[in-house]
């Protein structure tokens, strides 16, 4: 339809050469047809309604487009778009490409301003949807660690005076570790908000499951479960500490919440292809085949009151430091494999 409606441009009986508008208005395009000194020669109806609702009228042609108007859609090369805003109206935007044509230019004309107020709409959907789903997640997150600190400021409470100087200074110890974890938790939720970067540094694998341990240690002691963890050798993985930490509390915490009777969860580490793999495994009831498919997916959860964004959380924290979370065992227990890229530094 386009090289079609050029062609009656092109067509012409107007004198010396000049383009007329002869053919224009059958076309549903908005084009101009100009010459080089920014006189309009021909205008389909669409052009000459686009340019009145953005305050240029035209009147009877030919007729010179105003100079701030006609330096802004010339501003490009040739086939480049430019774009104009009115003073008046700058809500509005008029987009613009310019091509030549016997020494004369064809200027085909769109408002831009729908169409970024469209994308502009659906960003501002992307990011609502997104922002819910971080504060979903920093909610699951921040239990671990406020269980943490307030069994143990219970713990002072109850027995004050009673307890020996080294389990004060343990459960004094957890809790400050757990405050940390709050404060780190809030502050990326803040970075979020103000879009600012994820830091991520070379972590020691030790000192993530030495966390992850402290968080989890009341928990543990008011239940029949157990925690090993192993590490094997102390390698440094590339991430943010928390995110990683955050991998291996959610995957314990599954393991503990699906167990029916007390269940011993083990973790422990090796050496991969030059990625450290850390297993989670546990001795519970294992993952019916049924759900074995979904154990990622968002807002998916087999427990009463659970929320079912631990794995998807931990999976999307592993993939997001360049690793992986994989369900690699489901028959008597589940063992999960998590991927991490050891840092360039290190050796493997």
């Amino acid at each position: 339809m386009l090289c079609q409606s050029v062609s009656e441009v092109l067509v012409s009986t107007a004198p010396a050469g000049a383009i007329s508008s002869i053919g224009l208005e059958r076309c549903a395009a908005a084009l101009l047809v100009c010459d080089v000194a920014g006189n309009v020669l021909g205008a389909t109806a669409s052009a000459l309604a686009l340019l009145e609702r953005l305050g240029v009228p035209l009147g009877p042609l030919p007729a010179p487009l105003p100079a701030d108007v006609w330096s802004a859609l010339t501003v490009n090369d040739l086939g480049q778009e430019a774009a104009w805003r009115p003073a008046a109206r700058p809500e509005l935007i008029l987009g613009c490409m310019r091509h030549q044509l016997d020494g004369q230019w064809l200027l085909i004309l769109h408002e831009v301003s729908a169409r970024q107020n469209e994308l502009a709409s659906r960003i501002h959907d992307r990011r609502l949807a997104s922002l819910g789903r971080v504060v979903a997640t920093a909610v699951h997150d921040l239990r671990a660690p406020l269980s943490s600190i307030v069994f143990g400021v219970d713990v002072l409470a109850r027995h004050d005076g009673a307890l020996s100087q080294e389990r004060t200074r343990e459960i004094i110890s957890d809790v400050r570790a757990a405050s940390f974890c709050l404060r780190e938790t809030i502050d990326l939720l803040l970075n979020f908000l103000r879009f600012g970067p994820h830091t991520a540094s070379a972590v020691s694998i030790e000192q993530v499951l030495s966390r992850m341990q402290s968080l989890l240690r009341p928990q543990l002691r008011m239940s029949p479960h157990e925690l090993e963890v192993k590490v094997e050798r102390d390698v440094r993985v590339s991430g943010n500490m928390l995110a990683l930490e955050q991998i291996f509390v959610n995957l314990v915490v599954n393991s503990l919440e699906a167990a029916e009777r007390p269940t011993k969860v083990r973790v422990s580490t090796s050496v991969e292809d030059q990625r450290l793999c850390v297993l989670v495994e546990d001795n519970g009831p294992g993952i019916p085949m049924e759900q074995r498919e979904r154990v990622f997916d968002p807002l998916f959860s087999t427990k009463a009151h659970g929320i079912g964004l631990g794995l998807s959380s931990a999976l999307e924290s592993a993939r997001s430091v360049g690793g992986d979370l994989q369900l690699v065992r489901w028959i008597g227990g589940a063992t999960f494999a998590v991927y991490l890229p050891i840092c360039p530094t290190e050796e493997p």
